[in-house]
């Protein structure tokens, strides 16, 4: 019963498949005709179309989408979903009419390539075992308690610095918050506050129990509140989604008794979504925005700026330099190893402040570069921006084979994040410290999912945090030899 159970999801599974390729095609031959006739109306139909099919899809015959699930809500909320209320609204989008359609055909390629590259290549990772030999590191209590307080103590450094930002920002408003040195607050308090997120990636790597996984993730989800009433929605909203693909990997992957996924997660999970959305226009209003009466729109349009950016990029595109750092996909990581504080030391190096004319001019990243262009100097300067997208970069430095490409990437990146969790001590860290940030990366810079690994201060956390485990274990042994004698 249980093969001819099996063989039954798996036909389904296939069926569904197809039909979801047939659902691809379609959009995709829609949006097209949508962009050659100009009517964005059309692409945003497909895209929704897109979406709503991938969600049924992954909801009901691959339980084991939920990141890339997730990804498509991000992409929802911050690229599609604005123009989609605007248009059944018949409100009218910030760009000119050409580059918002283009724009929204680059979002529909991205998300068809993102689904199908997850969906085709799906079988393949799955067969990869998964649950291997446990770590050592992780089951080392010791190393673990150590993780644990440095996690502690730096989210009492980043609940004191995003507090301070957020009084900040309702002293001098919300574009200080992007005016760096300006703000006041003391180098080493932000230094520390940044490694919180590590922390807790290596934290969730040793696999804690339960309640102990909660515990820190509500803390790092709690610590985003002053940045929410501050603003800057999408920390808060991205840090609920890393709690759910944490929780929902260690159901994948953990044997026992214990149900990662019970009645109080999907509770928490359903409750979660209208506390959102009702919230928006509360933080809309401290910000002084003109909240509507419907909450739903509020949160789609407040967050759905990001496709403004796309288009602005395309309209700009023939002004936009060269980036003094080479490709704007990777001008992040160049600028970063180029003007590290151990660069800046040995090489003499200088970092160019961001918001500031040379940012601006010689393309510090695609962010400055395009918010120099296209808004006036005054509000750039004031701290006024644009952001960025993984589209619009990868447009910009390759071309529309640029993008399907960072799209290609990213797909496997969802695969290798839902298929090699618990492969190993470090593998799971980094995976636990993607989940952080990789939702954000439709309204951010790519390089902003890979610089948090690699920073110079990360590196000599754990090598501190190695060293003093090893002291530790010494001291211990030490102790029990006199003890024995």
């Amino acid at each position: 019963m249980r093969c001819y159970a099996g063989s039954l999801v798996t036909m389904r599974a296939k069926r569904s498949g197809y039909l979801l390729g047939f659902v691809y095609s379609t959009a995709l031959v829609c949006g097209l005709y949508g962009f050659m006739a100009t009517l964005p109306g059309l692409i945003v139909v497909s895209l929704c179309a897109l979406l709503i099919a991938s969600l049924l899809y992954f909801l009901l015959a691959s339980r084991s989408a939920t990141i890339v699930l997730l990804f498509n809500v991000s992409i929802f909320v911050l690229l599609v979903g604005r123009a989609a209320m605007r248009y059944m609204s018949n409100i009218p989008m910030e760009s000119d009419t050409a580059s918002h359609t283009f724009a929204l055909l680059l979002v529909l390629i991205s998300t068809i390539v993102i689904n199908s590259t997850f969906l085709l290549l799906q079988s393949r990772f799955a067969k990869i075992p998964t649950k291997q030999k446990s770590s050592s590191i992780a089951k080392d209590y010791r190393f673990r308690f150590i993780v644990g307080v440095l996690f502690i103590l730096t989210t009492l450094f980043a609940l004191i610095k995003n507090t301070f930002l957020f009084y900040f920002a309702a002293t001098n408003g919300y574009n200080a918050l992007y005016l760096g040195p300006g703000i006041g607050l003391p180098p080493i308090i932000i230094a520390i506050a940044d490694i919180s997120p590590i922390a807790l990636g290596l934290y969730l790597a040793t696999m804690p129990s339960k309640v102990q996984s909660h515990i820190a993730l509500a803390s790092y989800t709690l610590l985003q509140i002053p940045m929410l009433m501050a603003g800057k929605r999408m920390l808060f909203i991205a840090a609920v989604m890393a709690w759910v693909s944490y929780i929902f990997l260690r159901s994948k992957t953990e044997k026992g008794d214990i149900s990662w996924i019970g009645f109080k997660e999907k509770l928490s999970m359903i409750i979660i979504v209208p506390v959102l959305i009702v919230m928006i226009p509360v933080i809309g209003a401290l910000r002084g925005n003109n909240a509507t009466k419907d909450p739903l729109y509020e949160l789609l349009d407040s967050q759905g700026v990001t496709l403004d950016v796309i288009a602005f990029g395309i309209t700009f595109a023939d002004d936009m330099p060269k980036s003094i750092y080479g490709p704007y996909v990777t001008a992040p990581l160049v600028d970063y190893l180029l003007t590290n504080y151990v660069a800046r030391l040995t090489l003499g190096t200088q970092e160019i402040p961001a918001q500031s004319e040379d940012s601006g001019i010689l393309g510090k990243n695609y962010a400055d570069a395009i918010s120099y262009r296209s808004l006036s100097r005054e509000n750039y300067l004031g701290g006024q921006g644009l952001g960025s997208s993984y589209i619009i970069e990868s447009f910009v430095d390759f071309g529309i084979l640029g993008v399907a490409a960072m799209s290609a990437i990213i797909g496997l990146l969802l695969l290798w994040i839902t298929y090699r969790f618990d492969h190993g001590f470090w593998t799971t860290w980094v995976i636990c410290v993607l989940l952080l940030y990789v939702y954000k990366i439709p309204r951010g810079k790519v390089m902003d999912i890979i610089l948090p690994l690699i920073q110079f201060h990360t590196l000599l956390i754990i090598f501190a945090i190695f060293f003093a485990t090893r002291l530790y274990n010494g001291i211990v042994i030490e102790r029990s030899g006199h003890n024995d004698k």
